[in-house]
């Protein structure tokens, strides 16, 4: 029993982003040893023409109008979605090997991000260590990496972690600017993708949770007092999110509205990505289904 007290005891003394970084690369490289055929598959559906170099009059049309210069994607207004596809390819070419292993290294920073985010809400270390290990063999996980398309979640998600991130940094030191930081990540986020707007509602949340964690008891008074120290951070948040809206409805139009019930649902239901996809009329039709073998050379059998 003393030696098993002893190692919970070391275990609990490593420094706190050591070991998350030591649990998140493991992860990774499990992940890396068990899907290594997979790296090499072939470009599959909507990689052919998102991923790939963009001429500078493209780059600059995304600013103006719908994100897909091609036409061929649901209209909206993701001009960083653009920019990370357009940048990832110079980086790295037409190897998809190399494209997957890209998303591996993004996918590492953001479960560490994630880890971290836990850490400073006094979850133990051993629970954090779990979720880890379970988010890193996830269906999402590995769909996000595969279809090398699909890594554009990644990487709004590391914008996301990123603007709670700052956010944690301001409320712990007490200093101000971490907040233009957080401001300047959930900005590139809602540039990214449409459903990065569940920030609006979930940010006054995390702060509320955030400045109560020590005892996780509700202190209205506590919170209010805080509330006001965030009053300019959410009022910036949330005019900056309207006016990026204003101008996708006016530049992308066609895209499913956000300013009504059934578009709010829409764009949370694609953020769930697996789930939200098929429930968003994107369910291979029956053309598709009948003709395996074109499904099976296109890609379109990836995760069965």
């Amino acid at each position: 029993m003393k030696n098993k007290g002893s190692r919970f005891n070391q275990f609990n003394e490593i420094n706190i982003n050591l070991l998350l970084a030591m649990v998140v690369l493991l992860c990774m490289l499990l992940w890396v040893f068990i899907h290594f055929p997979s790296l090499g598959y072939y470009w599959n559906w909507d990689d052919l023409h998102l991923v790939r170099r963009f001429s500078s009059a493209e780059i600059t049309k995304v600013f103006f109008s719908t994100w897909d210069v091609d036409n061929v994607e649901t209209p909206g207004f993701r001009p960083f979605t653009v920019l990370f596809n357009h940048f990832r390819f110079i980086l790295i070419g037409e190897s998809t090997a190399g494209h997957r292993l890209f998303l591996v290294a993004l996918m590492t920073f953001l479960l560490w991000q994630i880890g971290w985010i836990f850490s400073k809400f006094g979850v133990r270390r051993i629970i954090i260590v779990f979720a880890l290990v379970i988010l890193s063999t996830s269906k999402t996980l590995t769909g996000d990496i595969v279809w090398i398309a699909d890594g554009i979640h990644i990487f709004q998600n590391i914008l996301i972690a990123s603007c709670l991130m700052f956010i944690i940094l301001s409320i712990d030191r007490n200093k101000r600017y971490f907040l233009f930081l957080s401001l300047f990540f959930a900005c590139i986020s809602l540039l990214t993708r449409e459903d990065s707007l569940v920030l609006l509602l979930f940010v006054p949340l995390f702060v509320a949770l955030y400045i109560n964690k020590s005892d996780y008891k509700f202190d209205l008074t506590h919170y209010l007092i805080s509330f006001r120290t965030f009053l300019y951070y959410f009022l910036a948040l949330y005019a900056a999110g309207i006016i990026i809206f204003i101008w996708r409805s006016q530049v992308a139009p066609g895209s499913p509205s956000v300013l009504s019930v059934p578009g709010l649902v829409w764009h949370i239901r694609n953020g769930l990505w697996i789930v939200g996809s098929f429930l968003a009329k994107t369910t291979p039709g029956k053309e598709l289904l009948a003709n395996p073998g074109w499904a099976i050379q296109d890609g379109g059998y990836l995760f069965e």
